[in-house]
């Protein structure tokens, strides 16, 4: 079965692109991630761009570089791109999001080796490309905002006929999972939480590698309150422990609060811990 028309008409307007400039492809992505985030988006000059076509002004937004790569026929080189997204993501260099778009897919060999990367760089990763399964996002960022793409085209005068261009993007925008696909672009692209699974996952492991050893519970707590130390016989004051569960299963609090009283000495800090560390 061969690929829909609005498929080979989106395929065929991508591929007579620039690769580069604002009248190129890394412009199209620019301005598509503009009109997605409410963000301003500034191209990278010639020469070192370090791992970046584009990026997002500094403001109240995500910090996002976009490396945008426009192939007509060879595929994308993952040496290549694993240098750009370590030179891009390096510390200090303040990004939240980094964004591959490709006028070609990317596949799940080279998807899963960039999100190992930003993961142990703590960043968020998201592909823009044309796709191995589901609805080409690329398509799907254009279906979105249509008008964009025709100013876009008219002010950069690219030699494409829109209306053909606009036909197929309507005709994307009526698929199944058409909706599900831009909604969870537009997620990604506006998160106000970019960054949170990952900063609480190394929170937690802070957290409980302070609770093995008494040192750094000290350290962090000024107390010896490690309640997993080796050192450490715990005995579980069950009472406590059931009526702070109780407390934070509870939906009808709302903004939750709660204090553990009783006389100095009897284990108060100890108990909280104890279910602090449990959860």
């Amino acid at each position: 079965m061969g690929k829909p028309l609005w498929a080979v008409l989106v395929n065929d307007f991508l591929g007579k692109l620039e690769p580069t400039g604002r009248g190129g492809f890394e412009g199209l992505v620019a301005d598509l991630c503009e009109a997605s985030t409410g963000q301003r988006f500034r191209l990278s000059g010639s020469g070192s761009q370090e791992g970046q076509d584009s990026r997002s002004e500094s403001g109240y937004g995500n910090r996002i570089k976009v490396e945008a790569k426009h192939y007509a026929k060879s595929a994308l080189n993952l040496r290549e791109l694993t240098a750009e997204i370590v030179q891009a993501t390096a510390p200090g260099s303040g990004v939240d999001l980094w964004v591959l778009a490709a006028s070609c897919a990317v596949t799940d060999q080279h998807a899963v080796a960039l999100e190992e990367i930003a993961n142990r760089q703590h960043i968020e990763i998201l592909f823009l490309d044309l796709g191995n399964d589901g609805l080409p996002r690329m398509a799907v960022l254009m279906a979105t905002f249509p008008q964009r793409v025709e100013d876009w085209i008219r002010r950069h005068e690219v030699p494409f006929q829109f209306s053909d261009l606009l036909t197929a993007l309507n005709e994307l925008s009526t698929e199944q999972t058409f909706a599900s696909a831009r909604d969870q672009l537009q997620d990604k692209l506006r998160s106000t939480l970019l960054g949170y699974d990952d900063a609480r996952e190394r929170s937690k492991r802070q957290f409980l590698q302070a609770m093995r050893d008494q040192g750094n519970a000290l350290a962090f707590f000024n107390q010896r309150v490690a309640v997993r130390s080796g050192e450490v016989h715990r005995i579980r004051r069950v009472s406590i422990h059931d009526q702070l569960t109780s407390w934070w299963t509870d939906a009808s609090l709302g903004q939750k609060r709660a204090a553990v009283i009783g006389e100095e000495g009897t284990g108060k800090t100890w108990a909280a811990m104890d279910w602090v560390v449990d959860r």
